[in-house]
């Protein structure tokens, strides 16, 4: 409901004050692009006036009132139904950002398509979203292809204003294109202070003698991780499981210009995810879970007759203190879940379930 007040002065009648009161019924609906982007739009639009009160000097002719009250009523009666269009031309503009691409970090984005046309009910809206990351703007196939995902009936809180339901498919194209990136390679150099300790032969020849006996006096060693396969990714109850299996290379340092391959190493580990939502992102962490298999692939001191699951403690070690602290800090960038402009989840709080995960939350608007 719209009030309106206009006071002006009418020639040879004196100070007049207008009150009009005025709303609208109005039939909206909701449909998308063929770019997969939602559009409101007015499809009937009805002026509904609730009166004219005009107030001016004793003497006033009735007649001239009544003129004035029709002019104002046939003004109002367009001009409210047209403002109510471009109100909506205006958010269109804003819903429009609802779906759409952003960056993650690096090479990697996504971008969000609404698949199908909004479920539009009098007590809730129903929006299925498609989500497609890329690395360097090409698209990150995930292992498998997707399967459709719907959010299971009494999912999230009932009482949020929110809850949005995040597929397995959702986090495995994820680290999929973490991984495609680079997100899972490292590499350790000897000069590195904090880990000086373990980057060396004699370190290592302490857990396996054939290195020891190859180099006598101690050289320095530099560790490069690469992951190549596709991280498997499940989620269940509670927790989500990551599992890589990294190729880890070790070179000894001759001399400034020179390096010798020492051995490949192939390790299989178990990452725990936690995942955290805050300002409508989410932000992943890993911490290992279980023991780390061990194999070795190659070496430069022939065949080893220790076997490999002693650098166990070694490699875990190497893992906690450097390689897992780059993954958080890269991971904790976070990935932007759908919003549109001067809305702002809160109170957001997610669940892991057996093959999806859902976010509640409230709305809050922000100027």
């Amino acid at each position: 409901m719209w009030v309106f007040k206009i006071s002006g002065r009418v020639l040879l009648v004196g100070k007049i004050d207008i009150k009009a009161d005025a709303g609208v019924l109005a039939d909206l609906r909701v449909t998308r692009t063929e770019r997969g982007i939602p559009i409101l739009s007015v499809s009937a639009c009805k002026t509904v006036m609730g009166g004219v009160r005009i107030t001016g000097p004793l003497g006033m002719l009735s007649a001239l009132t009544n003129i004035i009250k029709g002019h104002i009523e046939a003004v109002l009666s367009e001009m409210v139904c047209v403002s109510v269009s471009n109100v909506f031309l205006g958010f269109n503009a804003n819903l429009g950002m609802l779906v759409g691409g952003s960056i993650i970090g690096g090479s990697r984005g996504l971008q969000y398509t609404m698949p199908s046309t909004p479920v539009v009910t009098g007590d809730y809206m129903d929006v299925i979203m498609d989500v497609e990351y890329e690395v360097d703007r090409q698209v990150v196939e995930i292992p498998n292809g997707a399967k459709d995902f719907t959010l299971p009936p009494n999912a999230g809180n009932k009482d949020a204003m929110v809850n949005l339901g995040l597929s397995q498919d959702f986090f495995i194209s994820m680290f999929t294109a973490f991984q495609s990136s680079g997100g899972f390679n490292m590499e350790i150099p000897s000069t590195s202070a904090s880990f000086r300790n373990y980057l060396s032969t004699s370190a290592l020849g302490s857990h396996i003698p054939e290195i020891s006996w190859k180099y006598k006096h101690s050289l320095s060693v530099n560790i490069k991780i690469i992951l190549t396969q596709t991280p498997l990714v499940t989620l269940d109850s509670n927790f989500v499981s990551v599992q890589i299996s990294p190729v880890v290379e070790m070179f000894v340092m001759m001399d400034s210009m020179r390096n010798q391959h020492l051995m490949t190493l192939n390790v299989g580990a178990n990452l725990m995810a936690k995942l955290d939502v805050s300002r409508g992102k989410i932000a992943t962490s890993v911490g290992l879970q279980g023991d780390l298999k061990i194999t070795m692939s190659a070496s430069s001191f022939g065949k080893c007759k220790t076997n490999p699951s002693v650098l166990m403690g070694y490699m875990r070690d190497l893992f906690n203190m450097a390689y897992l602290v780059q993954l958080n800090a890269d991971l904790s960038v976070g990935v932007s879940l759908p919003s549109l402009p001067g809305v702002e989840l809160i109170h957001e709080v997610i669940e892991v379930k057996k093959g999806y995960a859902v976010v509640s939350s409230d709305l809050q608007y922000v100027k």
